[in-house]
């Protein structure tokens, strides 16, 4: 699949020129390479849950849940919205109090409850609509999925229980969360080349720069470290950006 030609038009580069070495025979930059495209969908994430004592029951109350917030989500009518299942969890309702007995003090609760939980992946089409129509859309899918008892997914860690095991064991409390929102563009594979691609060009520039205040030429590329593969940002509110970061070693002539 090709980028859109709105995509091409608007590839920028920016260049960062970070400790530049000039040894015998090689050149060593890095620079940034940034690609932009059009904003085609987000994805908002969701949770839903039944709990209960008993399992049976937790699951009646979860499979009532799911059921209310995906018709709540479908009367909305939007051509191509789709909602995708992206994991189910089962197990015991997490206690503050159990997060204090495992850090040496306090006990835990005995009313223990059981939960099934559930994160959706709602995906809206933006491809388009203006800033404000995109907002206004994604206003009215959250809105419409947390009167329907919906939560979103996104910001902290679902059970508290192993966010401390993850920080005891040295984990970063990130990897326990999931993004509320995710943008995209029609073909983020395609739009991360592109950064790549306008970070390579940009290190050349650079090199070939430096080689002429040097008194050389360069060659060809000896190695490219890839320190930033692909990051992805919403710009504005009708845009995507990829931004790309290499490190690469010219040799000089």
């Amino acid at each position: 699949m090709n980028l859109p030609a709105q995509c091409v038009a608007m590839l920028w580069v920016s260049l960062t020129l970070v400790a530049p070495s000039i040894h015998a025979g090689t050149i060593t930059v890095t620079a940034d390479g940034v690609a932009k495209a059009p904003l085609v969908t987000v994805e908002l994430s969701f949770s839903v849950a039944g709990e209960d004592t008993m399992a049976l029951d937790a699951f009646k109350s979860f499979k009532a849940a799911k059921t209310r917030g995906l018709k709540a989500i479908q009367s909305l009518e939007i051509e191509g919205l789709a909602v995708h299942p992206a994991g189910l969890e089962f197990g015991p309702v997490a206690q503050n109090a159990n997060v204090m007995m495992m850090a040496g003090g306090g006990m835990p609760d005995s009313a223990t409850k059981l939960s099934i939980r559930e994160t959706l992946r709602v995906t809206v089409p933006m491809f388009g609509l203006s800033g404000e129509e995109a907002m206004t859309l994604l206003g009215e899918v959250t809105d419409t999925a947390i009167e329907s008892g919906m939560k979103p997914a996104g910001g902290e860690p679902r059970n508290p229980e192993m966010l401390f095991i993850t920080l005891m064991a040295g984990g970063q409390p990130d990897d326990m969360a999931t993004p509320f929102a995710t943008t995209k563009s029609g073909d983020q594979q395609a739009l991360r080349r592109a950064a790549h691609a306008a970070a390579l060009k940009a290190a050349r520039q650079m090199a070939t720069g430096l080689a002429e205040l040097s008194g050389t030429s360069i060659g060809s590329v000896d190695s490219i470290e890839v320190e930033v593969s692909g990051k992805f940002e919403l710009v504005g509110e009708s845009q995507v950006s990829c931004r790309a970061k290499l490190k690469v070693v010219f040799t000089t002539e």
